[in-house]
């Protein structure tokens, strides 16, 4: 529970708490402390280092059992959280159909054939938050999360996958 945990790390970046692994992190131990961390190998190291006392993993991260198999951490427990649905979305009066470019995070990959895009070239993001960013920034496409999209005004072309329950595992150092 939260009280267990005065910290946690999780991928999350600007502006705050707007990936699902925040928004997941906020609502299973809202007294810890979010440690917002560009990747979950930084939020791994904040664990390692005793910078923060857990790290909270989304189980579709294409590099969990990096995590698995490390033996200075051990999963404690693994929760569900219903993650935003995940979204193709751009600034309003964007052309999508033939796009220069996607950005998304690496964990929603396998969605892009279920995307009615042609991008010439996808970009990987370090998170849902990221690829919003740099939609708005250039004037592009990106997969995202629903809180996202809103949050940054973007147009929601498509569900790409709809609010769903994602496993999340927990780790500690040990």
């Amino acid at each position: 529970g939260s009280a267990v945990f005065r910290s946690v790390a999780t991928l999350d970046e600007n502006p705050r708490g707007l990936t699902c692994s925040a928004l997941a992190a906020t609502a299973i131990a809202p007294k810890a402390e979010l440690k917002a961390c560009r990747s979950f190998e930084e939020a791994a190291a904040m664990v390692k280092a005793k910078k923060a006392d857990a790290m909270f993993v989304p189980a579709a991260y294409p590099k969990l059992g990096s995590f698995l198999m490390d033996e200075t951490m051990a999963a404690v427990a693994v929760f569900l959280f219903p993650i935003p649905a995940l979204v193709l979305a751009s600034v309003p009066g964007a052309l999508v159909g033939k796009i220069a470019r996607l950005f998304h995070h690496p964990a929603t990959t396998p969605l892009l054939p279920k995307a009615k895009v042609q991008p010439g070239e996808l970009v990987p993001m370090s998170s849902n938050t990221a690829a919003a960013v740099c939609a708005v920034e250039t004037g592009g496409v990106c997969i995202t999360n629903s809180a996202c999209a809103a949050h940054f005004g973007l147009r929601v072309h498509q569900v790409l996958r709809s609010r769903r329950l994602m496993p999340f595992i927990v780790f500690v150092a040990v």
